[in-house]
């Protein structure tokens, strides 16, 4: 929290007077207590602290002390989400009788505390309960009031080139950290709202799409490079699972905020890319079983079975919601997603219900579509 600006500070350092840390500390420990006699006081002497101007900033910036252990912080993080789900948003009306609304000044302090809590925070199950709070933030505040949310986001994941091994677990958390974000902005249904995404994305749709691009090349190499060996095994099922992540990431992105001039034109290029990634993944699964014999290896065939077998089921289903959301598969893709579909579910070789299964729905959904009602029988992809 040091490089937060001097107002920031000024701020931690006031509220560092006006919030005894010590007593908050024994009432979060207290609010565990199965004893009603001991927790009950200590739940309202918390609740009392809710409606104190920065009391939600204080405990997020308590929560960014690494030297606290990590059942307080996860704690003191857990309760300033609370706050801010009921409080963030100003709920007119409410039975709970008078709301306290965070200030706006409050709110922007929380929002670049987060950002930098998002760097520095290393343990696991802090930074998922900080996606989550994050996530509710974003709800209410992007893209309108947070517009340096997605370009941030981007930026740690934009270094991909220069990615290794030990840093793809955060890497990861970043993908699932803007995933959180785009879902939310397709659930949005008011115009403004999309609109002002839109204008957004247009700055950084070309960094969406190169990083994209470099990992479905890295991913659908690795596949097509099997039969030379599993050399450098780890850091490439790594770059796989990461390629199948932002594979959702660059649909949504592409449904709720590319340009319209070029949507028709991203669908087939993201089409085209991912028949290509099932056609690897579908030769790696007929290769696995051979490749078992090797005992040496057995660990590592396993979990390249295990991430294959999860990668079809996952683009067999974004290749199905594109489908849907799109109304249409294009003439030039249908052909190759009918036949790939089609092998997948007499490949005896996988042996996964779930893919089966995905691959059935895809052929429903063409069976929907009015490329396959109003073209001639003759049509190939009917034959």
């Amino acid at each position: 929290l040091s490089s937060l600006p001097p107002p920031c500070c000024e701020i931690r350092i006031k509220m560092s007077q006006e919030f005894d840390k010590n007593q908050l500390r024994l009432a979060f420990s207290s609010s565990l207590s199965n004893n009603d006699e001991e927790r009950r006081p200590a739940e309202k002497y918390i609740l009392e602290h809710e409606k104190r101007p920065n009391f939600c900033l204080f405990l997020i910036q308590w929560f960014g002390q690494e030297e606290e252990d990590l059942q307080m912080r996860t704690m003191v993080l857990m309760c300033a989400k609370t706050i801010i789900s009921r409080n963030w948003p100003i709920k007119k009306g409410s039975l709970r009788g008078p709301v306290y609304s965070i200030s706006d000044d409050e709110k922007k302090l929380i929002k670049s505390s987060l950002l930098n809590l998002l760097d520095q925070t290393q343990n696991a199950s802090l930074l998922s309960h900080l996606r989550n709070l994050v996530g509710i933030i974003a709800k209410f505040e992007f893209p309108d009031h947070w517009t340096e949310l997605l370009g941030f986001l981007l930026s740690r994941l934009s270094a991909v080139e220069s990615l290794n091994l030990e840093d793809c677990e955060k890497y990861l958390f970043f993908e699932k950290m803007l995933l959180t974000v785009l879902k939310e902005q397709v659930r949005k249904c008011m115009p403004r709202a999309r609109q002002a995404f839109y204008k957004i994305a247009q700055t950084h749709y070309e960094v969406v799409a190169k990083i994209w691009k470099f990992l479905t090349e890295k991913a659908v190499g690795f596949l097509d490079n099997l039969d030379n060996g599993l050399q450098n095994f780890d850091f490439n099922m790594a770059i796989l699972r990461l390629s199948i992540y932002f594979d959702k990431i660059y649909l949504l992105f592409v449904h709720t905020g590319s340009s319209a001039p070029h949507r028709i034109t991203d669908i087939q290029e993201v089409t085209q890319a991912l028949l290509k990634k099932l056609s690897s993944l579908r030769t790696v699964s007929g290769m696995i079983a051979s490749m078992g014999q090797n005992s040496e290896e057995t660990d590592k065939i396993e979990s390249l079975r295990e991430t294959v077998t999860k990668s079809l089921r996952a683009i067999l289903h974004y290749m199905s919601d594109l489908q849907d959301a799109s109304g249409l598969f294009l003439y030039g893709n249908l052909l190759d997603y009918v036949d790939s579909a089609a092998q997948f579910i007499t490949n005896y070789a996988i042996h996964d219900v779930d893919v089966t299964k995905a691959a059935l729905l895809v052929y429903w959904r063409v069976l929907k579509t009015h490329i396959y009602k109003n073209d001639p029988v003759e049509n190939p992809t009917k034959q």
